[in-house]
C-alpha cells in the first residue's frame, strides 16, 4: 500500500526553521500500533495522521513516544498539506475532528490560522524544584496551568541562558515548563518550551503553549495582536491574534520540505 507521506516546517519560511511535523494521508483507519511504530520511526517532534470524514477530516498526532492530547503545529501542518495539494481550497475553512474536539483552519495569504481556547494561568510562588530544573535562581512572575508551567525572566538574554536539565523537568505534573520574556529581536515576547514528558527535551515552536503565553503578554502590554519568537535551536515566528475573548488565534508560515510516500 502506497500511502501520501509529507515532512513540513511550520512558524518558518525555510527546511532550516520551525518546527517539523510529518503528516501522513489516509484513506481509512489503522490500528494504535501502527501509528505509533510510524510516529516513532520517522522520529519528527509530532505526526499527523489524517483521514478524510463526512464533512472534514480526523486527525490524531503522535510524538515519537507517545500519543499527544492536543497539537498546535501538527494541525498547521496537516492543514498546509491540505491547501497545497487541492485537497482544500485556498479560501476553504479546513475542519477536523480530534480527541481534544473539533479544529479549524484557515489560510490568510501565505499563512495558516488555527484558534485555540484561552489557557489560564493560576499565579504563584514559584517552587524551588521548578527553579532548579531550570537553573535559574529567580524570576519575575511565575503561573501554573493545566498544562504548563510559565516563568516569567527579567530578560531574552536570561531565556536564551537557561539550560535546564530534563530529567529533573520530567516529573514535575505539567507537561510543558515554558520561560519566557519580553522583546527579543522585533517581536513582543520571546520563549522557550520544554516537554520532556513527551519524548521532546526542547520543542522548536509550541503553538499550543502560546494559548497560555498570549492571553498573559496580552494583558501585560496592553494589545490584541501580537509577535512572539520561539527561540529554540531551530526558532520560529508565530503571529497572535486575542480580538476575541476566550480564543487565542494562532498564525504562522509553513513550507512543505519533503513529499514521498509511505509503504506500510
Amino acid at each position: 500500500m502506497t500511502i501520501p507521506l509529507f515532512q513540513v516546517s511550520t512558524f518558518a519560511t525555510d527546511f532550516r526553521a520551525g518546527n517539523q511535523a510529518g503528516v501522513v494521508l489516509l484513506e481509512a483507519d489503522r490500528d494504535d500500533a501502527w501509528y505509533a511504530d510510524v510516529a516513532a520511526y520517522l522520529n519528527l517532534p509530532a505526526t499527523a495522521f489524517l483521514r478524510p470524514t463526512d464533512g472534514g477530516f480526523a486527525l490524531r498526532w503522535f510524538s515519537p513516544t507517545r500519543e499527544l492530547p492536543l497539537c498546535g503545529h501538527g494541525t498547521l501542518a496537516a492543514a498546509h498539506v491540505l491547501y497545497e495539494t487541492g485537497r482544500a481550497t485556498p479560501d476553504e475553512v479546513v475542519t477536523m475532528t480530534t480527541a481534544a474536539g473539533g479544529l479549524a483552519v484557515r489560510r490568510e495569504g501565505p499563512d495558516c490560522w488555527i484558534e485555540l481556547a484561552a489557557t489560564a494561568l493560576k499565579e504563584a510562588p514559584a517552587p524551588q524544584q521548578v527553579l532548579d530544573a531550570l537553573g535559574v535562581a529567580a524570576c519575575s512572575w511565575f503561573g501554573e496551568g493545566d498544562d504548563d508551567l510559565v516563568v516569567v525572566l527579567d530578560s531574552v538574554e536570561a531565556v536564551l541562558a537557561v539550560a535546564p536539565d530534563a530529567a529533573l523537568l520530567r516529573v514535575l505534573p505539567q507537561t510543558r515548563t515554558v520561560v519566557t520574556a519580553a522583546g527579543g529581536d522585533g517581536v513582543d515576547f520571546t520563549s522557550r518550551v520544554f516537554p520532556p514528558s513527551v519524548g521532546v527535551d526542547e520543542d522548536q515552536v509550541t503553538g499550543t503553549a502560546h494559548a497560555a503565553l498570549g492571553p498573559y503578554w496580552s494583558d501585560r502590554l496592553g494589545r490584541t495582536r501580537l509577535t512572539a519568537r520561539q527561540a529554540s535551536q531551530r526558532g520560529g515566528l508565530l503571529e497572535l491574534d486575542l480580538a476575541r475573548d476566550g480564543v487565542v488565534g494562532i498564525g504562522g508560515r509553513t513550507v512543505t520540505v519533503t513529499a514521498g510516500a509511505l509503504l506500510a
